[in-house]
């Protein structure tokens, strides 16, 4: 993979700001229906919401499979372009992505653990969860934060959307 073009360098910006747009507007869908439920809860605890086909596991799914894009769109380091998201992120943003969006193929036993998942979402299932691998389908809610699966923030993927739109950035060179 060689250098990019200035023209494909700014095709890529443009491709990262509309998916920053899609995140953003995603993660203020989702806070919005968390909203009354965060205002509940002191600031203290955390809950854990576990979802099977309502509004929120919808808007989970695409804020997901959206963001999955910032890690595509920069992987190889094309025009310099980097990810503020640590690789640990942008590695649970991939592989919750694969297990929120596959699911319906392949649904949980009774006991939890997933069938016929690639090694890799194995391992880092194990690794994430024990045992306990459903919580991957959940939200750890708390007053100062939301995370997907208990490990992905919201707040790191807004730094990250805000990233892309910030007018300050300079232009891609090659």
């Amino acid at each position: 993979m060689g250098l990019k073009s200035d023209a494909e360098c700014l095709k890529l910006l443009h491709d990262l700001q509309k998916t920053s747009r899609t995140v953003l507007t995603q993660i203020e869908k989702l806070e919005t229906l968390l909203r009354p439920l965060i205002a509940e809860i002191p600031a203290t605890e955390r809950q854990l919401l576990e979802f099977a086909n309502s509004d929120h596991d919808e808007l989970v799914l695409m804020l997901l499979v959206s963001a999955n894009r910032f890690g595509k769109l920069t992987r190889f380091g094309h025009c310099g372009f980097k990810p503020t998201l640590p690789d640990t992120s942008l590695q649970d943003l991939r592989v919750l992505r694969n297990l929120w969006e596959h699911r319906d193929e392949k649904p949980m036993q009774s006991n939890g653990k997933w069938r016929e998942t690639r090694a890799d979402n194995q391992k880092w299932l194990r690794e994430c969860y024990g045992e306990n691998w459903a919580l991957a389908y959940s939200l750890s809610v708390g007053a100062i934060e939301v995370k997907i699966g208990g490990r992905l923030s919201l707040s790191a993927l807004k730094v990250e959307a805000n990233h892309w739109l910030d007018p300050k950035k300079p232009s891609p060179t090659t």
